[in-house]
């Protein structure tokens, strides 16, 4: 994946924040993980799905919601806001 491609992938969420730089995070072997820094000082991180490996991405995403939104749940004695802050 080319700088170009990364920052247009990072301008389709609604963050409202201006990309600065990237590190490639290479922990993983499956997919492409980047850390991306913003004009503010905050972090996100993307991946580009290996689609070989991943061929059902609408489910591995629905499947990924439904894990948070169950933690959440079951993680009633944290503070919501600490578990939800972005």
């Amino acid at each position: 994946m080319d700088i170009q491609q990364l920052k247009e992938a990072f301008k389709q969420f609604d963050h409202k924040l201006n990309y600065v730089s990237h590190k490639e995070l290479a922990s993983g072997h499956i997919n492409d993980t980047f850390l991306i820094e913003t004009d503010r000082d905050q972090f996100f991180v993307l991946q580009k799905i290996n689609h070989g490996v991943f061929n059902d991405v609408p489910g591995l995403v629905n499947n990924k919601v439904s894990v948070s939104e169950h933690l959440l749940e079951t993680m009633e004695f944290y503070h919501k806001e600490l578990l939800t802050k972005r």
